[in-house]
């Protein structure tokens, strides 16, 4: 089951990926109880879209979150700057996330990763598996989309792009947060 999303950033974008995702299921359901066959290849085409979606939500969500962050905290040069990086195809794998959050602070990066590391790196492999399959769709090469793969791919992300979006808010709320003295 696609996780909740508490969080208005990037909440449209949330919401199709849901019903995208239901949509999927439902199809499925209905392929594998023999009440339409036609809903075969529907169901092969709606896995690669929404593997190339879970991945490009996951990229976004990154984006858009240390965007906001940064402008919380740093000057208007600080925050053009760092917008003009961001959204330049950095990736999503697990590493690249790693890498990214490292650009800010080593421990962010060891946080992550220990997500990712968490139940027998089961989060770090459902990335990489997501985005590599997003890679080998939009190039052409090979399908190795199949239900399961792109439903966990997807469940998956939206882990990873909230677990971002929450550490990003809580470290602007303490760098906001008014001083006790």
């Amino acid at each position: 089951m696609i996780p909740d999303w508490n969080h208005a950033l990037n909440r449209d974008r949330y919401l199709d990926l849901r019903d995208t995702y239901t949509a999927l299921v439902g199809a499925d359901e209905r392929w594998r109880s023999g009440e339409h066959d036609w809903l075969q290849p529907h169901v092969l085409h709606l896995s690669r879209y929404i593997v190339i979606r879970s991945a490009g939500f996951l990229e976004s969500t990154r984006d858009t979150a240390a965007s906001q962050f940064v402008a919380s905290v740093a000057p208007a040069e600080v925050v053009r700057r760092v917008d003009d990086a961001l959204g330049r195809g950095q990736g999503a794998a697990p590493k690249q996330l790693s890498d990214f959050l490292r650009t800010f602070s080593p421990s962010w990066a060891t946080l992550l990763d220990e997500a990712f590391d968490a139940r027998d790196g089961e989060l770090r492999s459902r990335v990489g598996a997501l985005i590599a399959a997003r890679k080998k769709v939009a190039h052409g090469e090979g399908d190795p989309v199949t239900l399961t793969r792109a439903l966990e791919g997807c469940e998956a992300a939206v882990t990873v792009a909230d677990w971002i979006v929450s550490h990003f808010t809580a470290l602007q709320m303490a760098t906001t947060a008014p001083s006790a003295t």
